[in-house]
């Protein structure tokens, strides 16, 4: 007896060093301390099952809730620990031991992951610096989807406020961003495409509008549109926006529209345009030197501009309300040019070489004009055609205009007046009904004079003071 009473006082001794019983407070509560470093608790129907397991040691504390039933007996569920570094664990596992879920703080910030059967990646949440991400994963790891906030604040001192963002990604299996969603509380955008191509199309919206791009699988053509609030565009390039040439571009505003094509190696080569309520199509050479040029200014005029090689305009067309013009250039020589008009009922024309015109042609009073110029200016002559009343007259004249020969035609026939260099008549040649005449004279005083009527000829010869010396009818 003395034996065992040792034995259980020894027992006791050692029991209380780890379980304190207080005793009864004012309510009547009586409170069990325990102090130990492994606790096991077992259902009361099963001593053999282990239901809870609490446990301390050198890595630090657990404490494991455990599935019920013998065929599951030691398999955790839940296990609440904290490390030897004083980071705690939420851990949650299936009945094959891998996890499912799992808690955690990481660098001051909270982390969980889902897991899916065999222990495979599902989702991983996790909070960062002024925001957070949550992200999809496939059975390998990569990720296939994440959506992520940023926090927005100063980036240094001085420095403009940064936006607040945020971001949804979808991915490829190989890991390819392929779906972008991004906004910024200013502005948003979407980029869709394939592992090739992540950004085949891009959705965008800013203060400014809207705007959207389109890549082909290689980047081998483009569009891109924008609208805003004082101009909308289409464009469409060989190659990659921005990169690539402008190949075909729409803009419209309140200012009005045009249509710019341009070939493989992005120079200009079409305009189409209607500003300011009027209206222009060009044709462009290298150098945007215009080839072409078709243009309209309602209340003004219409014009119509070609050249061919050369910077000099080739054919010009113009017309208004007065008057209407052409004018044909010589493609080596600006100078060199034929122009005709009609304003007002008045047509004309002039040939130009040089600074000198060539040929003018018009209409007078009576009838129309046709005048010809001599190449040089110190001697080229002048020649006239024109038409009278009752007939036609040409007039043949030195460079300064002198009259020295005219061929006209009256009511009774014809008649030839001869000058000399002073435009003084020197001979005359008419015909009058069914006669003729010659008179020849000097310092304006007649010479001699030769007449033919139906009665006969007649020649008459006078002296410097104009009387008759000889006769012969």
């Amino acid at each position: 007896m003395r034996t065992e009473l040792d034995e259980l006082k020894s027992r006791l001794a050692r029991i209380s060093r780890y379980v304190t019983v207080d005793n009864e407070d004012d309510d009547g509560v009586e409170r069990v301390y325990m102090e130990c470093t492994d606790f096991t608790l077992r259902p009361a129907h099963d001593r053999r099952q282990i239901a809870a397991h609490v446990g301390a040691g050198q890595q630090g504390v657990y404490f494991d809730l455990h599935y019920p039933g013998m065929e599951h007996n030691m398999h955790t569920a839940i296990r609440l620990s904290v490390d030897e570094e004083g980071v705690p664990h939420v851990q949650v596992f299936g009945r094959d031991w891998k996890t499912r879920l799992e808690l955690m703080v990481q660098n001051d910030h909270g982390l969980a992951a889902v897991l899916g059967a065999e222990g495979a990646p599902g989702a991983v949440m996790r909070a960062l610096p002024g925001g957070g991400s949550v992200a999809v994963l496939q059975p390998d790891g990569r990720t296939r989807g994440v959506l992520f906030h940023q926090d927005g604040g100063e980036e240094g001192q001085g420095a403009q406020e940064k936006a607040s963002s945020t971001d949804l990604l979808f991915a490829s299996a190989q890991g390819s961003t392929v779906l972008k969603l991004h906004t910024d509380g200013t502005s948003s955008f979407m980029a869709a495409g394939t592992p090739a191509q992540p950004d085949g199309a891009v959705l965008g919206m800013g203060p400014d509008g809207g705007s959207l791009m389109l890549h082909s699988k290689e980047n081998k053509n483009s569009i891109s549109m924008m609208c805003g609030e004082l101009i909308s565009c289409l464009k469409m390039h060989p190659g990659k926006v921005p990169d690539g040439n402008d190949g075909l571009s729409l803009l419209a505003g309140d200012f009005g529209s045009s249509i710019e094509l341009h070939d493989e190696k992005g120079a200009q080569r079409v305009d189409i345009s209607a500003l300011g309520g009027g209206a222009g199509l060009v044709f462009l050479k290298d150098g945007e030197d215009e080839a072409l040029a078709l243009r309209h200014a309602p209340g003004s005029h219409s014009s119509l501009s070609m050249r061919g090689g050369s910077k000099a305009e080739g054919v010009f067309l113009f017309a208004n309300d007065e008057t209407a013009f052409v004018k044909v250039t010589s493609p080596d020589d600006e100078t060199c040019h034929i122009s005709a008009s009609v304003a007002k009922g008045s047509p004309s024309l002039m040939v130009t070489d040089g600074s000198r015109p060539l040929v003018m042609a018009g209409r007078t009073e009576h009838g129309g004009v046709i005048c010809a110029y001599g190449l040089k200016e110190a001697e080229g002559g002048i020649a006239s055609l024109s038409g009278g009343p009752l007939g036609g007259e040409l007039a043949i004249c030195s460079n300064d205009g002198t009259r020295l020969m005219t061929l006209h035609s009256t009511d009774h026939g014809g008649r030839m007046l001869i000058n000399n260099d002073l435009g003084m008549q020197r001979v005359t040649l008419a015909a009058y009904d069914e006669a003729g005449s010659m008179v020849l004279n000097n310092t304006g005083s007649n010479g001699l004079i030769a007449t033919v009527t139906p009665e006969g000829g007649r020649l008459t010869l006078l002296d410097p003071e104009g009387k008759m010396l000889a006769q012969l009818p």
